[in-house]
């Protein structure tokens, strides 16, 4: 994902709906979810090895693609 330069890289990420990060998360159980504004479980059909991050930042955009396929995972927006 992509997250503003005040967050501190090295350290445990408490910051799920804080507007400063945006990304996707996979927890120990295996479920894969939105970071961000909304904190949303994804229905994934299948477990992505490799996840391409596009920013368009005049437009206040992040979306994920699967690599694989590129099809479109998820988008957010600022």
């Amino acid at each position: 994902g992509v997250a503003l330069e005040s967050v501190p890289r090295k350290e445990p990420l408490h910051l799920l709906r804080s507007g400063k990060v945006w990304g996707l998360q996979l927890d120990q159980d295996g479920i894969c979810r939105a970071v961000g504004i909304t904190s949303e479980v994804l229905a994934l059909k299948e477990k992505h090895h490799r996840i391409r991050v596009c920013l368009d930042y005049e437009a206040g955009r992040v979306t994920f693609y699967n690599v694989k396929d590129m099809m479109q995972i998820l988008q957010l927006e600022a």
